[in-house]
């Protein structure tokens, strides 16, 4: 079966329980450089805050942070499957795999899902250098409700430029990214620009805009890259009426986790092979582009699936015909690896383009939903939350620490749920 460009395989967790986690992650995995400070952390919040807080105007500052340029958002009508024209690309096994329609100066290749029966993602390419352009991935409808992200790339570096999230054909989330900074624009209420984030890729400080009803800021807060220190400048009149400081302090750990012994250990990087130095079995799609290469050693074996353009983009390695781990390549130069256990959990372990880990979880195979979860900075050097959905003697913990290793936050409940059917 043809396999899709994965651009950002994460969005087939469910991350119930700990709602930024994603957030942080999808932050850390554009970072390109190591991005904690040489100063300690009151330091860099300091200087970094001199700035901001002698702004006068911040309404002005704030407008040249409002991403313009929206894209939109691809029209599904269901049955494209049945009535698009292009050439149809059938997969080894004789099913539709990827539907291609050719334009003057770009084509659109529609990926099936033949499960489900719709088309999933949409990559439209430059039709002379082969670059992806730009990326519409569609989620499952869920509740009625039906998600989609827009992905935009530079025909020149062929780097991520811009992420746009849809939730139901509305505006939710803007993105852009750039070596020095990432910013985000959040439409939470009625479709109005709520928040904006600016993330430093340099310092790993973030700064957030408050936005209200009327376009104003009210609120402006800095983070360092650990959140352990914050600063919050609430603003009226566009003028600054209150500054609070926050910085967090070790507390005693209870707990016996600390970075060096939690449970969770990264799988290690793979790198990506020269797939012409390889010898094994080629399975062709029907217009005779490679499929996937598959090597055996006795009863192992690798197998190496290839996109349209012959490139690289995941890996699976069998034990007897069972599946134990698979490699993902991402557009972005990032990659994850999930490795397959007897259990009921599979280990997701992700790297960022500079091989670092940025997070890793561990899985429950039947729901798709994470039981663990450890946190890193983009450098991969600082763990900087650790959490246990089900731990035996806290029930759900959730820990963070600072750059010393120290526990600065913790969280904990335990509860039981008791479920009748039908009368008692």
């Amino acid at each position: 079966m043809i396999s899709k460009i994965n651009s950002f395989s994460i969005n087939s967790t469910n991350f119930n329980g700990t709602p930024t986690i994603f957030d942080k992650f999808q932050k850390n995995l554009y970072q390109p450089e190591s991005y904690l400070p040489q100063t300690n952390g009151s330091e860099a919040l300091s200087n970094y805050n001199k700035v901001i807080v002698n702004k006068k105007d911040f309404n002005s500052e704030v407008q040249k942070l409002i991403i313009s340029n929206i894209p939109e958002p691809t029209t599904l009508k269901g049955d494209e499957i049945e009535t698009l024209e292009g050439e149809k690309l059938l997969n080894n096994d004789g099913t539709l795999g990827i539907i291609v329609v050719k334009g003057e100066k770009t084509s659109k290749e529609y990926y099936v899902d033949n499960e489900n029966h719709r088309i999933d993602q949409i990559i439209e390419r430059d039709n002379k250098t082969g670059t992806p352009l730009r990326i519409d991935s569609f989620g499952l409808m869920y509740n009625k409700l039906q998600s989609a992200t827009v992905r935009e790339f530079s025909p020149d570096t062929k780097n991520l430029v811009k992420e746009t999230y849809f939730s139901d054909g509305k505006l939710f989330n803007i993105k852009t990214f750039d070596n020095d900074k990432e910013i985000s624009n959040e439409f939470i209420r009625d479709g109005k620009l709520n928040y904006i984030t600016v993330s430093d890729n340099k310092t790993g400080e973030i700064t957030e805009y408050t936005i209200d009803d009327n376009g104003n800021v009210e609120e402006i807060t800095i983070k360092n890259a650990l959140n352990t220190n914050s600063k919050s400048i609430k603003i009226k009149d566009n003028k600054i009426e209150e500054t609070r400081e926050y910085k967090s302090e070790p507390i005693e750990n209870i707990y016996g986790i600390t970075p060096d012994n939690i449970d969770l250990k990264p799988s290690e990087f793979i790198e990506k092979p020269d797939i012409t130095q390889l010898e094994g079995e080629k399975k062709f799609r029907s217009d005779n582009s490679l499929e996937s290469l598959t090597v055996k050693d006795g009863d192992n074996k690798i197998q190496y699936h290839m996109d349209l353009k012959g490139n690289l983009e995941g890996i699976k390695y069998y034990d007897n015909d069972k599946l134990t781990k698979s490699v993902e390549y991402n557009l972005n130069g990032s990659s994850n690896i999930t490795e397959y256990s007897d259990d009921k959990t599979s280990k997701i372990t992700y790297f960022n383009k500079n091989k670092q880990v940025n997070l890793i979880i561990l899985q429950d195979k039947e729901s798709g939903e994470f039981v663990k979860s450890a946190d890193f900075t983009a450098d991969g050097k600082y763990l900087k939350s650790y959490e246990d959905k089900e731990n035996p003697k806290y029930g759900e913990l959730y820990l963070k620490f600072d750059q010393d290793k120290n526990l600065i936050s913790a969280q904990n409940s335990k509860s039981t749920v008791k479920i009748t059917k039908g009368e008692e």
